[in-house]
C-alpha cells in the first residue's frame, strides 16, 4: 500500500486512471511522459519555473555521481533499513534528481511492498527522478503542501530541503519515522 495522493484544489484522493490522476470533483492531472505528474498549481508558486534548472540539477548530479555523499547516503540507507518495520510508504520530501533514493534498491528486496515517492517543486528534477527509477512515484509538489492525505506516510525523508514540520506531522503516519538531513557544525 503507498499513500495516495490528493487533489492539491480539493484535497479529494486522487485515482490513476490511465495517463492522468483525477478526484471525484473532475480535477485532472495528467502524467507527463516520463511517468510523474505535476500537483504544483500555478498559485502555489513563487516564480515561474520554481526549484532548480536544468543546468542547477545538470551539476548536482555530476557532483554527486563522483561519490562525495556516498557515506551520506550509507546512513540514510542503513537508517531506514533498521527502523523502516514493515514501512509500506517512504517519502522523499524534495527528492532533486532521486539520488537517494537510489540507495534504497535493498529495502525493495527485504520489503518490496514498499511504495517509494519523491516529490520536489523542480520540474526538472521530477523528470529526471522519474527517468532515473520508473518504480518510484513522482510528482511535482510542495512540501509546505504535501499533496498526501493524513496519516498516510511511514517514512519522510527531507536530505538538504526545506522542512515543513506542521506537514511533515500531518502526513506522518503515528508510528512513522522522520529523517532530516542538513548542514550543520560538527
Amino acid at each position: 500500500m503507498h499513500p495516495t495522493f490528493s487533489c492539491p484544489i480539493c484535497q479529494l484522493t486522487l485515482e490513476k486512471r490511465a495517463n492522468k490522476y483525477s478526484c471525484e470533483s473532475n480535477h485532472s492531472f495528467d502524467m507527463a511522459k516520463e511517468g510523474y505528474v505535476n500537483l504544483l498549481l500555478d498559485a502555489m508558486k513563487n516564480s515561474k519555473e520554481p526549484g532548480d534548472s536544468k543546468e542547477m540539477m545538470r551539476a548536482r548530479s555530476d557532483f554527486l555521481s563522483k561519490g562525495h555523499y556516498f557515506p551520506l547516503v550509507e546512513a540514510i540507507n542503513s537508517a531506514i533499513l533498521e527502523s523502516h518495520c514493515g514501512a509500506r510508504s517512504i517519502l522523499d520530501a524534495g527528492c532533486g534528481e532521486g539520488y537517494y533514493f537510489d540507495s534504497l534498491s535493498k529495502l525493495r528486496s527485504s520489503s518490496p511492498s514498499a511504495c517509494l515517492t519523491g516529490i520536489d517543486i523542480s520540474k526538472e528534477g521530477v523528470r529526471r527522478t522519474a527517468k532515473r527509477n520508473p518504480q518510484i512515484t513522482a510528482a511535482v509538489a510542495s512540501a509546505y503542501q504535501l499533496p498526501f492525505a493524513s496519516s498516510s506516510v511511514d517514512i519522510i525523508m527531507s536530505v538538504f530541503s526545506p522542512i515543513c514540520e506542521e506537514e511533515f506531522q500531518r502526513v506522518l503516519a503515528p508510528a512513522g519515522i522522520l529523517i532530516v538531513v542538513g548542514p550543520g557544525f560538527f
